[in-house]
């Protein structure tokens, strides 16, 4: 059975339906929003800026108030000393020396006078005192050095001194050994064939001596720089 043909497809025109005219009303109704809450964005920006430069000149203005009020502060603290100044010129007047018949100007200028000579015998004294300090720092150098030297000579006498020690214990050991050998041949002469090797006693005595001129020229040196400045002795 052949099928039946159907109606043809007639599309539709929603132009005139109720829901797209609303829904173009609410369209229109957002486009409208959107652009006052932008309207409202720039105003509200624009309210901020100028908030802030108020608060700014708010703060500057501030900061004037408080600097007239710190210079008015400044202004009576310099009215009130200016009259406690004005305030003791009498005893001013009664405490600068000179006869009563001069003004104060004048007795004034006397005691400026005196001030300035007590500042020229003060700055006499300070160069004195410079020039002291720099000649005591000299013989403060120079005694250091001479101490330098005394040390050096007491230094020289200490082993001089240790050296003469050394030198006489050891003539006194030869001198013991020479009596014990001396001894020893008397008392075993044909024993056998002794062979004692010893320095000669003169040699020892010329180091002894030697050692005696060297210690004398120091405590000679010693007592030279005594005699140059024994207050630092």
């Amino acid at each position: 059975m052949p099928p039946s043909p159907r109606p043809p497809l007639v599309p539709r025109t929603f132009n005139a339906h109720p829901y797209r005219a609303e829904n173009q009303r609410l369209v229109a109704r957002i486009c409208l929003l959107e652009s006052q809450l932008a309207n409202s964005q720039r105003e509200n920006s624009s309210l901020t800026s100028a908030l802030r430069d108020i608060s700014l000149a708010l703060e500057s203005q501030q900061r004037e108030v408080e600097q007239l009020r710190s210079s008015g502060c400044e202004v009576l603290e310099r009215e009130m000393e200016d009259r406690r100044v004005l305030d003791q010129f009498p005893a001013l007047d009664e405490a600068l020396p000179g006869a009563l018949g001069q003004s104060l100007s004048e007795r004034f200028r006397k005691v400026q006078e005196d001030l300035q000579i007590a500042t020229r015998e003060w700055r006499v004294a300070v160069e004195k005192l410079i020039a002291s300090t720099r000649k005591n720092s000299q013989l403060t150098t120079t005694l250091l050095h001479q101490q330098g030297l005394v040390d050096e000579s007491n230094a020289l006498a200490t082993r001089q001194r240790r050296l003469v020690e050394e030198l006489q214990e050891e003539v006194h050991r030869v001198r013991g050994r020479a009596v014990f050998v001396e001894q020893m041949l008397k008392e075993y002469p044909d024993e056998g064939y002794y062979e004692v090797v010893l320095p000669p006693l003169s040699q020892l005595e010329g180091d002894l001596n030697k050692a005696r001129e060297d210690l004398r020229r120091v405590a000679t040196f010693a007592h030279r720089l005594y005699r140059c400045d024994p207050g630092d002795y």
